[in-house]
């Protein structure tokens, strides 16, 4: 069963990722990210926007770096340590694996290699000037002026925009 990747937001305002289940393997829209799944991890762990940063800092991850071991569904991945980090589906020796116990980016790298999550949308620079920072600014000032979001986060939403 493979799961659909929808961000949603709770009561209390945290974002979060919603994974819904489809039967047969197919996927819903051809553009969504699935997971498959993989190792022991049950598949609410994948939730968690914490762990989709995860997902998409294994991304950032150069090809150059890594070696995997599809026979033995292991990598060995180049970073900040003095030796590599050894992963696989289920467990990893980078210190985020050994604080949080949930998949790090190099278990999530892995799983991308290994074909177990896939359907990442592809930015490009047509679509890139579609988005229109001024309009999405005012929209969200609208909402602040509304009252529905606080001048916090008004300001916050602003500053990510304009990077």
């Amino acid at each position: 069963m493979l799961c659909k990747i929808v961000f949603i937001l709770d009561r209390k305002n945290k974002i979060k990722i919603a994974a819904h289940g489809m039967a047969g393997g197919v996927h819903m829209e051809d553009l969504q990210m699935t997971i498959k799944p993989f190792g022991s991890w049950d598949s609410d762990v994948h939730k968690d926007i914490e762990q989709f940063k995860r997902i998409i800092s294994a991304q950032k991850i150069k090809d150059k770096d890594v070696t995997v071991n599809e026979e033995a569904q292991s990598c060995e991945v180049v970073g900040s340590a003095k030796e590599p980090y050894k992963a696989t589906l289920n467990d990893c020796t980078c210190p985020d694996f050994s604080i949080k116990k949930k998949p790090c980016k190099h278990i999530y790298l892995l799983a991308i290699k290994l074909g177990y999550i896939d359907g990442f949308p592809k930015c490009d620079k047509d679509t890139r000037k579609q988005f229109d920072c001024v309009s999405e600014i005012k929209r969200f000032y609208e909402l602040y002026n509304s009252g529905a979001i606080s001048g916090e986060k008004f300001i916050k939403i602003c500053d990510v925009l304009q990077k």
